[in-house]
Formats: C-alpha cells, sequence, structure tokens
C-alpha cells in the first residue's frame, strides 16, 4: 500500500468515516495545485473499498473562509501556511 493511501485510510478511520453514504463521506479540501495527485489518490483509495471521499479543491485562502463559515471540510490541506496558521489560531 503506498503511503498516501495508508494516510488517507488513517485520516478516514480517525475521522469515523464508516461508509460509502455522502453524509459518512470522507470530507477534503485541498489545495488547487494538489487537485491531480488528490483525484489519483482518492481513486486509488476507493477503489481498495475506502469510504467515499468528497473533494472539494479551490485556492488555500478560499477553502480557510469556508471552513471558517462552517464545518465544511474533515481534512484541509494548504498550499500557504499562513492560511493553515490562521485556522488553528
Amino acid at each position: 500500500m503506498r503511503f498516501s493511501t495508508l494516510l488517507l485510510t488513517l485520516v478516514a478511520l480517525l475521522t469515523g468515516c464508516g461508509g460509502d453514504e455522502r453524509e459518512d463521506a470522507l470530507r477534503v479540501s485541498a489545495a488547487a495545485s494538489l487537485r491531480g495527485v488528490m483525484e489519483e489518490l482518492v481513486d486509488a483509495f476507493e477503489a481498495r473499498g475506502g469510504c467515499a471521499i468528497l473533494l472539494n479543491t479551490a485556492s488555500s485562502g478560499i477553502l480557510r473562509r469556508q471552513i471558517e463559515a462552517g464545518p465544511s471540510a474533515d481534512v484541509y490541506l494548504s498550499a500557504n501556511e499562513r492560511h493553515m496558521q490562521a485556522l488553528v489560531e
């Protein structure tokens, strides 16, 4: 198993992703620059029987504002440390 697929599996287990229903899906918000690799990871993860993943890609700033507005992501992969740190604070 590739490390990246293993990482998604771990995240899914830790967030309680337990099925393929839309409400049980793991919600991943990732920087647009990661879109290609994330689509490959999602396909590989789901092909191995992992739960459904709803992938949302946009600029790190837009994703940050979405998360600040409400629970819109289980995982946030930012390309900008400033936006990540702002959410932590």
